[in-house]
């Protein structure tokens, strides 16, 4: 049974949060950036609730506080449990499957990393 939700409260507010400190908008637009944000995700997460399991919400939100925390392995780790749970590729064993998925998220999650320090270092 799906519970309409895919990410908790924190993961959200972790979400708009990184955000917030990563999009430069104009002064006159910063009052309308959180709502904004906000709205997204209230749009798109009904929908992502009808296709991802409620059994991967958890692994999802703890991938996506570890990546804004700089704990890029765990975050790696978590997606690929999540995405094996989903996911049977035909004639590969799970420890193979596993560890595909785990370097493929571990590539997309060092371009996140790249882009988070390279704003990190652009404010200061």
């Amino acid at each position: 049974m799906s519970d309409g939700k895919v990410f908790t409260e924190e993961t959200k507010e972790l979400l708009i949060k990184t955000a917030v400190e990563g999009i430069k908008v104009p002064f006159w637009a910063k009052p309308f950036l959180k709502p904004a944000l906000r709205a997204t995700l209230s749009f798109i997460e009904p929908k992502a609730d009808k296709v991802v399991p409620d059994k991967i919400d958890p692994l999802i939100n703890n991938a996506i506080t570890a990546t804004i925390e700089g704990d890029y392995d765990r975050a790696s780790n978590q997606a690929a449990v999540a995405l094996n749970m989903v996911v049977d590729i035909p004639l590969v064993g799970e420890v193979t499957e596993h560890q595909m998925f785990q370097d493929a998220v571990r590539l997309i999650i060092r371009v996140i990393q790249n882009w988070i320090e390279k704003k990190k270092r652009n404010q200061l």
